[in-house]
C-alpha cells in the first residue's frame, strides 16, 4: 500500500509539473501577443485538437515557425506525459484491484483462520470438559477410596477391638492364674496355720493330759482335795471349751479352704476348658494350651500334694483328738462334754472325708480334662497326618492323572488314526469288491451271450474256426471268473480282518472310557483331598491371613488414596495449565484477528485514499486536457 501511495504521489507531482508547464506555455503565448481574442485562462474555449493546431502551425509563416514548433513539441511532450500519466493511473487502478483482491483473499484467510481457531477452541473446550469429567471421576474415585479407607479403618478398629478383647481375655486369664496362685498361697498359708493349730492342739492335749493326770491324782486324794479337783475340772472344761472354739475355727477355716479349693478347682476347670477350646480352634495355640495344661497339671499336682498333706495332717489331728478324747474319756467318763468331743471328732472325720472326696473328684476331673486334651491333640495330629496323606495321595493322583491322560490321549490318537486308516482301507476294498462284482456280472452276461451264440452256431459247418474262438473266449471268461472269485475271497478275508481290528478298536475305546471313568474318580478323589487339605490349611491360617490381608489392603488403599490424590492434583494442575494455554492461545488469536482487522482497515483506508488521489489525478488530468485544448485553440487562432 505504501508503494501505491508513492506511485500516486509521483503521478500527482508529474501532473503538477505538467500543469505548471502548461501554465508556463500559456504565459509564453500571452507574452508573444499574436493570439487575437485570447483569454487568459483559455480553459473554456472550444477550439480544435492539438493535432489540428499542429497542422495549422506547419502552414504558418516562416517568422513564427520556430516558436510554434517549440510549443508544438512541448505540447506533444505534454500529451505524451499525459498519456503516460493515464497509463500509470490505469496501472494504479489495476494495482488497486489487485490490492482489493489480495484484501479479499486476506479476509478469506482470516475467516478460515477464525474458523480453524473456533474449531480448535471447540476442541480445547471438549478437552477441558473431558479433563473436568476426568477430574470429577477422580473425585468420585477418591470419594469411593475414602469410603473404602473408612471401611478399612472401621475393620481395623474392629480388629483392634478384637485384639483388645483378646488382650482383656488374656488379662483375665492371667488374673485367674494370679487368683489361682493366690489361692495356692492361701492354701499354703492355711496348711501352715493348720500345722500351727495342730501343734497348738498337741500342746493343749499335752496340757489336758497333764491336767487330767493331775485331776486323776487329785481324784485319788482325799475329799479336801475334791474342791481343787472340781476347780481343776472347771479349768479343764474351760480348756475343752477353748479347744472346741479352736476346733470350730479350724472347721470354719477348713470350710473356707474347701470353698477356696472348690473355686480354685472351678477356675482351673474353666481355664482348662478354655484352653482346650482354643487348642481345638487354632493349631498355633496348641503349644500355649499344652504349656498352660502342663502348668495347670503341675499346679494340680502341687494342690493335690498340699491337699494330701492337709488330709494327712487332719487325720493326724483327728488321731490326736481321738487320743485326747480317749484321755478325756479315761479322765472324765462321767462328763457330758465327751459327747461334744465325739461330735467334733465326727465332724472332723466328715470334713476329712469330704476333702478326700473333693480331692478324688478334682483328680478325676483333671484326669478327664487331661484325657480330653490328649484326645484333642491326638485328633489334631491324626488330622495333620491325614492331611499330609491326602496331600501325598493327591500328588500321586495328579501324577496318575497325568499318566492316564497321556496314555488315553496317545491311545485315542492311535485308535483314531488306526480307525481312519481302516475305514479308508474298508472303503477301498468295498469299492474294489463292487468293481469285481460288476466285472463278474458283465463276464457272466458275456458268457451267457457267447453260450447263446455257440448254441446258435453249433450246427453250422463253417463254424469250426468260430467254435475254437468261442471256446478260447469261454476259457478266458472262466479264468477271469476264477480270478474274480479268488480276488473276492481275498478281499472278503481282508474285510473280516479289518472288521476284527475295528472290533478291537471298539474294545480299546471301551477301555479308554473306563480309563476316563477312573481318571474322573481319581480327579474327584484328588479334589476331595485337595479340598480337605485346603480346609485344614485354611483353618490354621485364617486369622493370620485375614490380619495380613486387612493390613495389606489398608496399605494398598492408602497407596491408592495417595495415588488418587496425586492424580487429582495432577489433573487440577493439567486443567489449570490447559486453561492458561487456552487463554493464551485465545489472546494470541484475538491479537492476530485484531491485527488482521487493523490491517484490513488500514488497507481499506489506503484504498480509499488511493481512490481519492486517483480521482484527484483524473480531475487534474481532465483540467490539463482542457488547458491543452485551450492552448491548441489559441495556437489555431493565432495561425489564422
Amino acid at each position: 500500500m505504501e508503494v501505491d501511495e508513492h506511485k500516486i504521489d509521483n503521478l500527482l507531482k508529474k501532473l503538477q509539473m505538467t500543469a505548471a508547464e502548461s501554465k508556463k506555455i500559456l504565459g509564453e503565448l500571452s507574452d508573444i501577443g499574436s493570439v487575437s481574442g485570447c483569454h487568459d485562462n483559455g480553459s473554456n474555449s472550444g477550439l480544435q485538437s492539438p493535432r489540428g493546431s499542429v497542422s495549422s502551425l506547419t502552414s504558418s509563416s516562416r517568422c513564427q515557425r520556430t516558436p510554434r514548433e517549440v510549443l508544438v513539441a512541448r505540447i506533444r511532450e505534454l500529451e505524451g506525459s499525459v498519456r503516460s500519466v493515464r497509463e500509470q493511473l490505469l496501472a494504479v487502478q489495476a494495482e488497486r484491484e489487485r490490492t482489493l483482491r489480495a484484501q479479499s483473499e486476506i479476509t478469506g484467510k482470516l475467516g478460515q483462520a477464525k474458523r480453524l481457531f473456533q474449531a480448535e477452541y471447540a476442541t480445547w473446550e471438549k478437552q477441558l470438559q473431558a479433563a473436568a469429567q476426568e477430574r470429577d471421576a477422580a473425585k468420585s474415585e477418591a470419594e469411593q477410596l475414602r469410603l473404602k479407607v473408612e471401611e478399612l479403618l472401621a475393620s481395623e478398629e474392629a480388629l483392634k477391638q478384637r485384639e483388645s478383647e483378646l488382650a482383656i481375655r488374656t488379662d483375665s486369664q492371667e488374673a485367674s492364674l494370679e487368683r489361682f496362685r493366690r489361692s495356692c498361697e492361701e492354701l499354703r498359708a492355711a496348711a501352715k496355720r493348720e500345722v500351727e493349730l495342730r501343734r497348738a492342739l498337741e500342746e493343749s492335749a499335752k496340757a489336758v493330759r497333764e491336767r487330767v493326770e493331775a485331776a486323776e491324782a487329785a481324784a485319788n486324794q482325799e475329799a479336801e482335795q475334791r474342791a481343787q479337783a472340781s476347780a481343776e475340772a472347771e479349768r479343764s472344761r474351760a480348756e475343752v471349751s477353748r479347744l472346741e472354739t479352736r476346733q470350730a475355727a479350724l472347721e470354719a477355716e477348713r470350710q473356707r479352704l474347701q470353698s477356696a479349693a472348690a473355686s480354685s478347682a472351678a477356675d482351673w476347670e474353666a481355664e482348662r476348658r478354655r484352653l482346650t477350646e482354643e487348642a481345638a480352634q487354632a493349631r498355633e495355640a496348641k503349644e500355649a494350651a499344652e504349656r498352660s495344661a502342663a502348668e495347670a497339671e503341675a499346679t494340680r499336682r502341687s494342690t493335690e500334694a498340699r491337699l494330701q498333706r492337709a488330709v494327712a495332717e487332719a487325720a493326724e489331728e483327728a488321731a490326736g483328738l481321738q487320743a485326747e478324747v480317749r484321755a478325756l474319756r479315761e479322765g472324765h467318763e462321767r462328763d457330758g462334754r465327751l459327747i461334744e468331743l465325739r461330735e467334733a471328732l465326727r465332724r472332723q472325720e466328715r470334713l476329712a472325708d469330704q476333702l478326700e472326696a473333693q480331692l478324688d473328684e478334682a483328680r478325676s476331673e483333671a484326669g478327664a480334662a487331661e484325657r480330653r486334651l490328649a484326645e484333642t491333640a491326638a485328633q489334631l495330629e491324626a488330622e495333620r497326618e491325614r492331611a499330609r496323606g491326602l496331600e501325598r495321595s493327591a500328588q500321586q493322583l495328579q501324577a496318575d492323572k497325568r499318566g492316564l491322560q497321556d496314555r488315553v490321549s496317545s491311545a485315542l490318537g492311535d485308535m483314531t488314526s488306526e480307525r481312519d486308516r481302516l475305514d479308508s482301507a474298508v472303503g477301498r476294498l468295498q469299492t474294489r469288491l463292487a468293481e469285481a462284482e460288476a466285472a463278474r456280472d458283465q463276464l457272466e452276461a458275456e458268457n451267457a451271450g457267447l453260450l447263446e451264440r455257440l448254441r446258435a452256431c453249433g450246427g453250422d459247418a463253417g463254424g469250426g474256426g468260430g467254435g475254437s474262438d468261442v471256446e478260447g473266449r469261454l476259457r478266458e471268461l472262466t479264468e477271469g471268473r476264477q480270478r474274480l472269485a479268488f480276488e473276492r475271497g481275498r478281499l472278503q478275508t481282508q474285510v473280516e480282518q479289518l472288521q476284527e481290528r475295528l472290533d478291537r478298536a471298539g474294545n480299546a475305546e471301551a477301555a479308554a472310557a473306563s480309563l476316563r471313568v477312573q481318571l474322573a474318580a481319581a480327579e474327584a478323589q484328588a479334589r476331595e483331598a485337595g479340598e480337605a487339605g485346603a480346609r485344614l490349611r485354611a483353618e490354621v491360617a485364617d486369622l493370620r491371613g485375614q490380619v495380613r490381608q486387612l493390613r495389606d489392603s489398608e496399605g494398598r488403599q492408602r497407596n491408592l488414596l495417595d495415588d488418587a490424590g496425586a492424580g487429582r492434583e495432577e489433573a487440577v494442575t493439567e486443567a489449570a495449565r490447559l486453561l492458561a494455554h487456552c487463554a493464551a492461545v485465545e489472546e494470541r488469536e484475538r491479537r492476530r484477528v485484531t491485527a488482521a482487522e487493523t490491517l484490513v482497515a488500514e488497507a481499506r483506508e489506503a484504498a480509499r485514499r488511493a481512490q481519492e488521489q486517483a480521482a484527484g489525478a483524473l480531475s487534474q488530468v481532465s483540467a490539463l486536457e482542457a488547458q491543452l485544448e485551450a492552448v491548441q485553440a489559441d495556437l489555431g487562432r493565432r495561425e489564422t
